[in-house]
């Protein structure tokens, strides 16, 4: 199939801690709080997303990220 000659493209981010406590998912946000990952994402309800997850280290040598 041919890629369309019309593109569009719609990106939302969130800079903050991830809480998947309690079967919910939340990211606390600075100076807004905690927001629910669905109010954030809801305008993207039944569309083909893809979704990135980057977590950054601040150089700590006891910062070990599992991956």
């Amino acid at each position: 199939m041919a890629k369309s000659k019309i593109q569009q493209t719609i990106r939302k981010s969130a800079d903050g801690i991830l809480d998947l406590s309690g079967g919910n998912v939340h990211i606390e946000v600075e100076d807004i709080g905690t927001v629910r990952f669905t109010d954030v994402f809801n305008k993207f309800d039944g569309e083909h997303v893809k979704i990135v997850v980057t977590v950054s280290s601040d150089g700590d040598e006891d910062t070990v990220l599992d991956g």
